[in-house]
């Protein structure tokens, strides 16, 4: 519409300039070079006029012929950008599907049509991760380095490159610097979190799960988690090197977040034993002792103990035991005091309620010892032996959900790859179980 009315109004002005023209013609002379040019000023305006209209379409049409190449590289090159672009699709597809061989071929085309631009540098590094050339996609990576934008991208590239070769200091600086460049990359926090934590850096641990959790990157439950077992490390690390009352601190820590972890509540208890305050140390086991049973309490509970007497020993055990009974590691504590003190027929009572739980190497042996001491046919004695080295060991460790790994001893990282907080309670092997009656009193007759 609004276009209709320029033009009328051009038009309309045009029109009245021409009325006004032949309104008020007048006559135009002209003498150059022995020439005298005689007309009229309508008829001037005219020529001019039409001179102009010829020099600009020639001026145009000549623009056009010297423009023609250049329209013809851009056409072709944007045809060479399209067929590229395709190209670049189709070799990202093949890396997703894991076709090394057409993910390579296709990098090269790449190449080709578009030169060496950061987004065929990146295909080409894929590519050959993909292939396990790392030494050629750090160098592609490294390139990409250069532009701002596949600066990050290239930074993600070469720390997975460092992860995979074990590099974790080169991958926290790689991960340190992509949160330089940009503040709120939540992929570099959760990375960070993740390489401090396997590093043992406790205090930069520490900051980078707090403001994962304050960002969001990680959930309040999973940062209490991390920040618990963070402070038992702590609490050990202080207690080896004398920091009593530091190791005391962390303890309280780790305790107050994870208050039914076996390892939070051992950690505090032998802290307590450690500073002479065995009391604390006995009441904070004997508290928690229903949900969290664990060998590892009972073994920070026999510490405690250790200035009691046997029998006193004794009674506080079976006293503790009275609030889980299935946890064999309470009966063996007892059994072994029990046989020291020649309380046999105790001893005896408490592996066969062992046993019934399930047969371990260790439980046939106590077995053996007890009836050493009862001064029993040797026959008896060997029989035990034999089931000790015919038996299943049962005996539950800590196993990484990594790795697998099985160890005796928790620790905040796995021993073997190093992942934080990996390890659980499980249950290795069969049980050998003696549930029966008839089975129960047969022990008793051995």
């Amino acid at each position: 519409m609004i276009r209709w009315l320029l033009f009328l109004v051009s038009v309309t002005a045009f029109a009245v300039f021409c009325t006004w023209l032949l309104d008020n013609d007048g006559e135009i002379v002209v003498n150059w070079l022995g020439y005298r040019i005689h007309t009229t000023t309508t008829f001037a305006v005219l020529a001019a006029m039409i001179c102009l209209f010829a020099i600009i379409s020639v001026m145009q049409v000549v623009f056009w012929l010297v423009g023609t190449p250049t329209r013809l590289r851009y056409k072709r090159q944007l045809k060479k950008n399209d067929q590229g672009l395709t190209v670049l699709t189709e070799g990202f597809a093949a890396i997703a599907a894991g076709d090394v061989s057409q993910a390579k071929k296709l990098s090269s085309r790449a190449t080709h049509y578009l030169g060496s631009v950061p987004i065929t540098k990146l295909l080409a590094a894929q590519t050959a991760q993909l292939s396990g050339q790392n030494e050629l996609a750090k160098t592609h990576y490294e390139a990409m380095l250069e532009h701002k934008t596949t600066e990050e991208i290239a930074i993600k590239g070469l720390l997975v490159q460092a992860k995979q070769d074990g590099d974790l200091d080169k991958a926290i600086f790689l991960a340190e610097k992509a949160l330089n460049l940009r503040l709120n990359a939540q992929w570099a926090v959760a990375i960070l979190v993740d390489l401090y934590k396997r590093t043992a850096n406790w205090p930069k641990a520490e900051e980078m799960i707090s403001r994962a959790a304050k960002e969001r990157v990680i959930s309040d439950v999973s940062a209490d988690r991390m920040l618990g077992v963070i402070s038992i490390a702590k609490s050990s690390e202080a207690q080896t090197t004398n920091k009593l009352d530091e190791a005391l601190k962390q303890a309280m820590r780790g305790y107050k977040r994870l208050k039914t972890f076996p390892p939070a509540i051992a950690r505090l208890a032998r802290v307590y034993h450690s500073m002479d305050n065995d009391k604390k140390a006995l009441k904070l086991i004997e508290s928690t002792y229903k949900q969290a049973h664990h060998p590892d309490l009972t073994s920070a509970y026999c510490e405690a103990l250790a200035n009691e007497s046997i029998d006193k020993k004794i009674n506080r055990l079976e006293k503790l035991l009275e609030q889980a009974p299935s946890e064999t590691s309470g009966h063996i504590a007892i059994a072994k005091l029990a046989i020291d003190a020649g309380h046999y027929s105790k001893a005896r009572n408490h592996l066969k309620i062992a046993l019934s739980i399930g047969e371990t190497p260790q439980i046939c042996n106590l077995m053996a010892e007890l009836e050493r001491a009862e001064q029993a046919d040797g026959s008896i004695i060997d029989g035990w032996l034999n089931r000790a080295q015919t038996a299943t060991d049962t005996q539950t460790q800590w196993q990484c959900n990594t790795c697998n790994h099985q160890t005796k001893k928790w620790s905040c990282n796995c021993s073997h790859c190093g992942n934080f907080d990996s390890l659980s309670w499980n249950q290795s092997g069969g049980a050998n179980t003696v549930n029966n009656p008839d089975q129960m009193a047969s022990l008793g007759n051995d």
